[in-house]
């Protein structure tokens, strides 16, 4: 199983922003997230994502739905944000 890609600090202020942005906290939330992080990092195809993140076609159709509604870039935006505040840098998560 891969790493986990954000620590529970990070994932936790993630989780705030996407409440706020009516995005619903199942079970997989978390497992989604990473699979989509470790998915855009690696540049792998949709298909070749390992399973430890769920099954890649419900992983690519959360992606799809997100983009589409332009839940994603609502997400990252604030996220990106906090993270420039606190002096982190976003690709050392990513």
């Amino acid at each position: 199983m891969p790493r986990q890609l954000l620590t529970d600090e990070l994932w936790e202020k993630l989780k705030i922003i996407m409440l706020k942005m009516g995005i619903y906290d199942k079970p997989c939330l978390r497992k989604t997230v990473e699979g989509i992080f470790y998915r855009l990092r690696v540049g792998c195809p949709w298909r070749d994502l390992p399973t430890a993140f769920g099954n890649w076609n419900a992983v690519y159709k959360r992606f799809n739905d997100w983009s589409r509604k332009e839940k994603l870039m609502g997400i990252l935006t604030p996220w990106l944000l906090i993270q420039t505040w606190n002096g982190n840098l976003l690709m050392g998560v990513l």
